[in-house]
């Protein structure tokens, strides 16, 4: 689950954006620039050692004032790892440049940094190299050497390693991160506005970002040999009882050789741990990662398990202890069809967010039986103070963002059309509905018109025993409300083409909004909707009331939700909807100037500047690639009825 500190992301790239408003961060994503894989050598007795990959975003502060703030970041060298280098010598730290958008293209903005090493973030470094010119490329490794390298003693406990510089001018993203390994010292800042050292340090590594993109230099006679650290497990969510499956490990190499080969332990449970070697595709070299796969795990008892794999040697070389991860696996007999939910943080003020609303009208057109979407608005008239929450921890103020089971983010914002967003959504479907959920809900909702609420009697069932904490939840969605004026960065055409949204004003106007979050009980869930021990097979009723108050139309739905309390994760979901679209009547007057047509799964219309297109349950979709059928044409705000055939 992604917080959101005093910091910004970015993620380099031209053409992507995501909107802000009040937020802690802001963001670009896009791809990266193409790195050269950087690996230490056992040349003259030294190699490489850090825990981070190579950068993917950057971060800036906030609240600091560019050319006065003085920004410290660190990584922690822990103990276990200084005591295994303890004898050899700190030569040079390697520092990757930020990123900033130039007149040309991207560059470092970052022109010098002191580089240090301290044990004590507090006090002053035992080593330090002032002043050190950096590189201009845009996250570049710059190598600092110090005149003094620092001898690792076996009486230190652990060191740090880092640099500061003054925050430079301008808008920029200055602190380079790899957002892939969790460790909260990892990922180390604090900053001051004058000399010394700040008296606050901010340990970020586990908050979404991974780990500070900086590495040491060792030499000596003393360096570690077949020495390796987990960075990553990745496991099956789900296995059928009586299968086989894999598991990937992604290994990185803390040592001054590399690694050909490792023996690797996988244990299910209580079950006998399965044993085999892996010779990686290619040497493992110093400094570097990569992915292992290890195949053939069993899983031959129904429940939640506990999967732990281990290094157990190295090169043939026993690992004591043995180096380890787990994770859990649900393994079934029978399951229940999987819903997903995408729940998308927009606002009307937003120019990038027109891309959500696309997103969710393809996944509503595509998968409108698996697929649900609710568009949770922030800072405008369609805003409820109940998502507020839930908001703050996965988008942080930052729109247009999703994310997809409460698992997977994507931010929709982009200048590269809308199918980058198809695309995410056809791999969520494939993904979530390729496995069972191990429980599903069911509900039925009473709607008393004369109160404005509605009754909700849900069951859920589980199809294994479990002692894990869960919850149950309730969204009422509507359809159709508005209209409302929506920014448009897509006026114009001027960032790419979005499914039509180009064609409409840089302030798109009767703009009729679909999915909106009109109720929410409650976040992050129900206390008491379930029992703290669940046993498999057993219904469970609950049942709650909840306010229509804000429901405007016919045209709403009531969601229910079930989620793991301790990872928050939507395991799965049921939608009751009743989209009741009037269609007689809706022919407006004065339209004379107006032609819509409608033919070869496109539609038409000239003598209009606004233009938008609707199904007959209110959604709004585009105006090609449709399928035959009725649909609405909202046109400068007249409406008429069109037959595609």
């Amino acid at each position: 689950m992604k917080k959101s500190l005093l910091i910004g992301a970015v993620l380099l790239a031209a053409g992507t954006a995501a909107a802000q408003s009040g937020a802690a961060f802001s963001a670009y994503q896009g791809p990266m620039p193409e790195q050269a894989a950087v690996a230490g050598t056992r040349a003259s007795g030294s190699f490489t050692f850090g825990y981070s990959g190579e950068p993917q975003s950057a971060l800036s502060l906030n609240n600091v004032t560019a050319g006065t703030t003085v920004v410290y970041v660190a990584t922690e060298i822990r103990s276990e790892d200084v005591k295994m280098l303890a004898g050899n010598k700190i030569t040079a730290l390697n520092i990757y440049g930020g990123t900033k958008a130039g007149t040309a293209n991207y560059f470092n903005p970052v022109t010098r940094v002191n580089a240090f090493i301290t044990k004590d973030l507090s006090k002053d470094p035992v080593a330090i190299q002032e002043k050190f010119k950096m590189g201009a490329t845009a996250f570049g490794m710059n190598t600092v050497t110090f005149d003094t390298p620092y001898e690792i003693s076996a009486s230190d406990d652990k060191l740090y390693i880092g640099y500061s510089f003054t925050v430079p001018t301008g808008t920029a993203y200055y602190i380079p991160i790899d957002m892939v390994t969790a460790n909260a010292n990892n990922l180390i800042f604090g900053y001051i506005n004058g000399q010394g050292l700040p008296s606050q340090w901010n340990f970020a590594g586990e908050d979404g970002y991974g780990s500070l993109c900086i590495s040491m230099n060792v030499e000596g006679d003393n360096l570690p040999e077949n020495k390796a650290s987990i960075l990553g497990l990745t496991l099956p969510e789900i296995a059928k009882l009586g299968s086989q499956a894999s598991a990937t490990l992604s290994v990185r190499n803390c040592a001054a050789n590399a690694i050909e080969s490792l023996e690797v332990s996988a244990t299910v449970g209580s079950a006998e741990p399965y044993v085999q070697t892996i010779t990686p595709t290619a040497p493992i070299a110093v400094n570097s990662s990569a992915e292992i796969t290890v195949d053939g795990i069993r899983f031959d008892a129904e429940g939640l398990h506990t999967v732990t794999l281990a290094i157990t040697k190295i090169n043939g070389v026993a690992v004591s202890p043995a180096i380890s991860a787990s994770g859990s696996v649900i393994v079934l007999e029978k399951g229940y069809d999987r819903n997903i939910v995408v729940e998308e943080g927009t606002g009307t003020w937003c120019g990038w967010c027109p891309a959500g609303a696309v997103m969710l009208e393809y996944m509503a057109r595509t998968y409108p039986e698996r697929m649900i979407g609710i568009a949770c608005h922030g800072d405008d008239a369609m805003e409820i103070s109940e998502y507020g929450t839930f908001m703050n921890v996965y988008f942080g103020g930052s729109y247009p963002n999703s994310v997809t089971n409460r698992k997977v983010q994507h931010s929709p914002g982009s200048s590269q059309g809308p199918q980058v967003n198809y695309d995410f959504i056809d791999e969520m479907y494939k993904h979530y509905t390729s496995s069972p959920a191990y429980c599903e809900i069911k509900i039925v909702p009473t709607v008393d018109e004369s109160t404005k609420t509605v009754k909700i009697d849900a069951t859920a069932e589980f199809a294994i025993d479990t002692d894990i904490k869960h919850y149950l939840s309730f969204v009422i969605t509507e359809n159709a409300v508005g209209p409302y004026p929506q920014a448009n960065f897509y006026a114009g055409g001027g960032n790419g083409p979005m499914a039509g949204w180009e064609n409409l004003e840089s302030t798109a106007k009767n703009i009729y909004f679909n999915d909106v979050a009109r109720a929410y009980k409650a976040y992050p869930g129900i206390e008491g909707s379930l029992p703290d021990k669940i046993e498999a097979r057993k219904p469970y009723t609950f049942s709650t009331s909840m306010s229509m108050s804000k429901v405007k139309g016919p045209h709403y739905a009531i969601i229910g939700l079930i989620t793991n309390a301790e990872t928050g994760e939507i395991v799965n979901a049921t939608r009751y909807a009743t989209y009741q679209v009037g269609v007689e009547g809706i022919e407006a007057d004065d339209t004379e100037n107006i032609k819509v047509m409608a033919a070869n799964g496109s539609i038409r219309v000239t003598g209009a500047r606004n233009v938008a297109v609707y199904t007959l349950d209110g959604r709004m979709t585009g105006t090609d690639g449709l399928a035959n059928g009725l649909y609405i044409v909202v046109a400068d705000g007249k409406s008429f009825k069109v037959m595609m055939r």
